[in-house]
């Protein structure tokens, strides 16, 4: 099995990954209220990391306040407590000889009401047609 193609090294950009099994974006949603990533958050990716030079992509990672409207807790990543969080997180997954690339998330006309309503925000999207099964 060692000789297949999934356990052999591959490039991406300027990084080498030492086989080609990644991890792709789960939404785990487990940010603090104001979108700041957190030591579970940590820790999980770091175990994640634990086979040097796996590739990780992270959940879903909201792109400013007003890109919310869908899920509690999600990460964000436009101030620079949510930045510095996520710069333990790449650290901590560099420490272990792995790599991570961010999901950039918006939620648009995905977004819910209600939700996007709590947080004060306008749903806005690339296109004014509603999303089939969304009262958006």
């Amino acid at each position: 099995m060692s000789e297949s193609r999934l356990f052999q090294p591959m490039r991406i950009g300027n990084i080498k990954v030492q086989h080609r099994i990644g991890m792709a974006p789960l939404t785990r949603l487990r940010a603090s209220i104001d979108r700041v990533p957190n030591a579970l958050m940590k820790e999980y990716y770091g175990q994640r990391a634990s086979i040097p030079g796996t590739l990780i992509i992270t959940e879903g990672t909201l792109v400013s306040p007003a890109a919310g409207g869908g899920f509690a807790r999600t990460p964000g990543i436009w101030n620079q407590k949510q930045v510095n969080a996520w710069k333990e997180i790449t650290d901590e997954v560099h420490r272990k000889g792995s790599f991570i690339f961010v999901q950039l998330f918006a939620m648009g006309r995905a977004a819910t009401v209600e939700v996007a309503k709590d947080e004060g925000i306008d749903i806005v999207g690339p296109s004014a047609i509603p999303i089939d099964g969304s009262p958006t």
